[in-house]
């Protein structure tokens, strides 16, 4: 998917996107001690050949927003961190507001005072950071190659718990590096 907005962003556009989402997150609240923003488009092109005999190659664009706040109310600090990644160039989302209000949020927690096992419920950004460093090295295709993989023999084999599925589909159009 190449998206010609992308290719005609300026430089001073990038840079304004940035601003904004910093100065969203800054002026949220007088708690946000600090806020971070940054935008980057890409254009790339990625090519595949492996084993099997398989070879193509694709073009795409990409932009990228990530921004993050720190809100301070007393001897607490809170952080928080958003961020979108799209083929396109995103309409205003509000991010650095959403990134300051999370921030904001969290200045009321507080410790449960016991311990244990305990069910939880995470948003997308943690479980996909979670996934990240607990599986995706090991499904990797280099280290399946290379046989350093855990999942190396599995094929087939039941691995996780039975309401997890998880999969792999590298024909999403709208995927990136896919």
């Amino acid at each position: 998917i190449i998206d010609t907005n992308v290719l005609a962003l300026t430089t001073e556009e990038l840079v304004q996107r940035t601003n904004d989402i910093f100065l969203e997150a800054k002026n949220y609240d007088e708690r946000i001690l600090t806020a971070f923003g940054q935008s980057t488009s890409f254009y790339g092109g990625n090519a595949v050949v492996n084993s099997e005999g398989i070879a193509g190659a694709t073009r795409t664009t990409a932009f990228v927003l990530i921004t993050s706040a720190t809100a301070a109310e007393g001897q607490k600090r809170k952080n928080s961190f958003d961020f979108t990644v799209t083929r396109t160039i995103p309409e205003n989302e509000h991010l650095g507001a959403n990134c300051a209000e999370k921030a904001i949020k969290l200045l009321a927690s507080k410790p449960l005072g016991y311990t244990g096992i305990l069910p939880s419920l995470w948003d997308q950004i943690t479980m996909s950071n979670f996934w990240q460093i607990a599986l995706v090295y090991s499904i990797n295709g280099r280290n399946i190659v290379e046989k350093s993989s855990y999942f190396m023999d599995k094929l087939g084999d039941k691995i996780g718990v039975p309401f997890l599925n998880i999969v792999d589909d590298g024909q999403l159009p709208e995927g990136l590096d896919t």
